[in-house]
């Protein structure tokens, strides 16, 4: 028994032995052939896209409420009806004001009469009442009460009109009075000064009674004036309000929650529907707080659907919010891009928008696998040239490099390489440098590709 099991220990030792030498040769095989996966710095054009998923909507909607309180009297609104910016949705009884309109003009116009009326009476022109010369008369100006003595005249000798004898002079002068028709006069012209007749217009007298009466009637006809425009504007509100048009051209999709209806009420505001332009199509899209400083109003959007396969749809960015969003200690920022017409795209569809943020052309370009980083330096491993091979010889020597925009699959060059050099792909040979020999770039520094 003892001859037997040292035969079987011998036979796993055997079998041990002869798998680590097999595993050697094939590890052995398989850096040989990573060792060779080298590549070459190439000029070419480097496309930076930033990606982001989202829900098609329209772009341009607008809300119909009725602008006043009111009983329907026609309603054309339907689900889905296609409408034009002006067309008459729905009208509503309203308050008519005519009646009210109409008393103001008539209460306007009996002001203006009683103005009119007044006006006449406003001035009276005071005669002499004696031929003669003026011995004494009020100034211009003055104001006197009804019955207050106005002037003086001597009868005297100024003649009569045809030429006729002159008439003695009396010793006791005539006076003139001014009307008891009102309580105050004031003299506003002077008309005669000398010599006068009989019924000769010796002053102007303005009635200021009347004159009060009229600036209350102005004030009166300027409020009444007012209320009758504002009346008038009200009224055309109010007409102008129970006719609900379409605010812009689109679809009409109705609310879920109210119905409505001929002869039914509105209140003021209520929302009747809305018309949606399903033209003008959009998507936002959130991206992350390292990429959203890359992203410009009107930079290039290509755009895929799952509804619509192997169709790429362009668009452009249209707004960019300047508020994130925060999710657990990541922050996004809403981009909103609006989509060109294409058919068979609706709202509501699911998207994928890669925006094109950079662009480099004629530009040195390694595969990004083939950058990392150690101590903080940017390097590169340079391929060892054919002479440079050989047993115990490395596979290459590492060189610093700056590099620029990167995408998913390369990355810029901008010292450190010229054209044509060979490199090798990091993660193609053991890592020299340990865990430190690993690509150190986030998705701020370059985006992601497409």
């Amino acid at each position: 028994k003892l001859f037997i099991w040292l035969g079987v220990a011998l036979v796993v030792v055997f079998a041990i032995v002869m798998g680590i030498r097999s595993l050697v040769i094939r590890v052995d095989a398989v850096m040989e052939q990573f060792s060779q996966m080298e590549a070459v710095v190439e000029r070419g054009d480097l496309e930076v896209w930033v990606s982001g998923n989202g829900t098609v909507t329209a772009a341009v909607e607008e809300a119909v409420r009725a602008g006043t309180a009111g009983i329907i009297e026609t309603y054309r609104l339907a689900d889905g009806l296609e409408v034009a910016a002006g067309d008459e949705l729905v009208t509503l009884q309203f308050q008519d004001l005519s009646t009210e309109i109409k008393l103001r003009e008539l209460d306007i116009a009996n002001l203006e009469e009683q103005k009119d009326n007044l006006e006449e009476q406003e001035y009276f022109t005071l005669q002499a009442n004696a031929a003669g010369q003026v011995h004494w008369l009020k100034k211009k100006g003055d104001r006197v009460q009804g019955g207050d003595l106005i002037a003086h005249i001597n009868l005297g000798s100024s003649g009569d009109e045809n030429g006729g004898a002159d008439e003695p002079i009396a010793s006791e002068p005539v006076p003139v009075y001014a009307p008891s028709e009102a309580s105050s006069w004031k003299i506003v012209e002077i008309l005669k000064k000398k010599d006068v007749r009989q019924g000769d217009a010796l002053v102007k007298l303005k009635n200021e009674d009347i004159a009060h009466q009229l600036d209350l009637i102005d004030i009166q006809l300027e409020q009444a004036r007012l209320r009758l425009a504002d009346l008038k504007q009200q009224q055309e509100q109010n007409r102008a309000d129970s006719v609900i048009r379409a605010p812009i051209s689109g679809t009409v999709v109705l609310p879920e929650a109210a119905e409505f209806g001929v002869g039914m009420s509105v209140p003021q505001g209520a929302l009747l529907a809305t018309i949606v332009d399903y033209s003008q199509l959009q998507a936002v899209i959130p991206v992350d707080e390292l990429d959203i400083n890359k992203v410009k109003v009107g930079q290039r959007v290509e755009i895929t659907a799952e509804a619509l396969p192997g169709e790429t749809i362009s668009g452009k960015v249209a707004a960019i919010s300047s508020t994130g969003k925060i999710a657990g200690s990541v922050a996004t920022f809403d981009v909103t891009v609006s989509i060109d017409p294409v058919a068979g795209l609706k709202a509501g569809m699911s998207v994928s928008a890669s925006i094109l943020v950079d662009v480099r052309t004629n530009t040195l370009l390694v595969p990004i696998e083939a950058v990392f980083e150690e101590d903080g330096v940017t390097k590169v491993m340079l391929a060892a040239t054919e002479k440079e091979k050989g047993p115990g010889i490395g596979p290459g020597t590492p060189v610093e490099v700056v590099t620029g925009a990167y995408n998913a699959t390369h990355i810029e060059i901008l010292e450190g390489l010229a054209e044509g050099q060979k490199i090798i792909i990091q993660g193609s040979v053991l890592n020299p440098f340990g865990p430190q020999g690993e690509i150190m770039f986030g998705p701020g520094q370059g985006g992601q590709g497409q």
